[in-house]
């Protein structure tokens, strides 16, 4: 059935988790994220035949959301990550809980990254079980910019912030798809070409960021990370793009083109292991 939300819904829905396995009708289904205005939204829609809205939080003007994971899977706290416009726009973190209180932010984070451009912000967010959290980022995005510098944030079971990292193995145009497998963080991002489309824009190909997190510390309390990244161009991918991967496991990888036929699709495994870097195919400023 259709659902229509009311009394400020979202203008546009970018991720959403699953509920808790409650079959009771009124339990949460789900938790959508959104844009409303010019801020964050975010809302749960429970079982039952019209999938009504249980509640809803609306964020200022200044937070841009774009992806959210539980802490636990069975519990009611999320993990937001987004963007927080200043002067300039930052990465930010947030913390919800939803208990028996209406929702709320619990903490908020503002992420200071040493070597990230202007301009910077999380896309997106994959659970690692034990290791914690792993969220991309992106930075330096604008008119006329192909390719953004990438980054990488990691998140405690708490939601803490604990470590970050410039990905200088590759530059990304979009982020296109994540998953995790056996504790690796595995992202797939455009990547654009030196070549020039008969549309005049770079030749757009597939790249696949596998980055795993490590602590190394004779002292738990003080361990540091240790972040182990990997990135190839997917091969045959050159003028394609991707829906992602095909399921959690993150066994295959759907690609798709536009061609004179219409669209057309192809699945690719995914790599075992990657060489230590991807090719340099940044286009030159």
């Amino acid at each position: 059935p259709l659902t229509v939300l009311e009394d400020g819904p979202p203008d546009q829905l970018l991720a959403l988790v699953p509920g808790r396995g409650a079959a009771q009708i009124g339990e949460e289904r789900m938790v959508v994220l959104g844009r409303h205005g010019r801020g964050g939204w975010l809302g749960s829609l429970a079982t039952g035949p019209n999938a009504t809205l249980r509640w809803k939080l609306s964020l200022a003007d200044e937070i841009e959301l774009r992806d959210l994971v539980r802490l636990s899977p069975d519990g009611d706290t999320l993990l937001l990550v987004g963007g927080r416009r200043k002067q300039q726009s930052t990465p930010w973190s947030a913390v919800m809980e939803r208990g028996d209180e209406p929702a709320h932010l619990v903490r908020q984070d503002d992420l200071t990254l040493v070597g990230v451009a202007a301009e910077s912000s999380l896309r997106t967010i994959v659970d690692l079980g034990a290791a914690g959290f792993a969220a991309l980022g992106s930075a330096g995005s604008g008119p006329g910019v192909e390719h953004e510098q990438l980054f990488v944030a990691g998140f405690d079971r708490s939601g803490k912030p604990t470590w970050s990292r410039v990905l200088d193995e590759v530059r990304a145009g979009a982020v296109l798809g994540v998953a995790a497998r056996e504790g690796h963080a595995l992202f797939l991002v455009s990547v654009p070409l030196i070549d020039i489309d008969d549309r005049g824009r770079p030749v757009q190909s597939v790249a696949l960021i596998d980055l795993v997190p490590a602590v190394e510390s004779d002292d738990e309390a003080e361990g540091k990370a240790a972040v182990v990244v990997t990135s190839r161009m997917l091969e045959g991918s050159e003028s394609w793009t991707t829906a992602g991967f095909v399921d959690h496991r993150a066994e295959a990888i759907a690609l798709y083109g536009q061609r004179p036929a219409g669209i057309v699709w192809r699945l690719v495994g995914v790599p075992e292991s990657a060489p230590e870097s991807a090719p340099d195919n940044t286009p030159e400023n």
